[in-house]
């Protein structure tokens, strides 16, 4: 050793464990660890793990349909966010995994989104397109124009 050397050992706490398990793609165990221990975090938060473990899923499983179903717990009440996501299953495609979970009041989205899901919905799932309109009048808060 010289003069100039300095080692600190510390125990390991929650984050290094998240680290770890991040780094050794297993999404799903820190996305757990993190949720169960949220006020004991200090470099990370349950949104940056989520979005890692949604990255993880659509890019590298393929997995939609658990990717859209961990929207609503991981993006919440952040209409960018979701803004976001339902762009990014948009551009592969994959609409019709996220269409059950996209909030229709809170948080709202902008018109343009739904418009898009509908344009979906009518191009490739005219079921659902008619399933969607007809429950449409029950919702007030639905963001569309009003169809006079």
């Amino acid at each position: 050793m010289s003069p100039k050397d300095i080692v600190v050992a510390r125990p390991c706490d929650l984050d290094d464990h998240i680290e770890w398990l991040l780094q050794n793609e297993k999404y799903k165990e820190a996305l757990e660890k993190a949720t169960a221990n949220e006020q004991f975090l200090h470099r990370h938060n349950i949104l940056e793990i989520g979005e890692q473990y949604l990255s993880y899923l659509i890019a590298e499983e393929q997995e939609y349909a658990d990717a859209a179903a961990l929207c609503p717990k991981i993006l919440r009440n952040d209409a960018v966010l979701w803004e976001k996501w339902v762009f990014r299953f948009a551009k592969l495609r994959q609409l019709g995994a996220i269409s059950s979970y996209i909030p229709i009041g809170n948080p709202q989205l902008s018109p343009a989104l739904y418009e898009m899901v509908l344009n979906y919905f009518l191009t490739y799932n005219h079921e659902r397109f008619a399933r969607t309109i007809q429950v449409r009048p029950a919702l007030p808060q639905w963001p569309l124009a009003s169809t006079n």
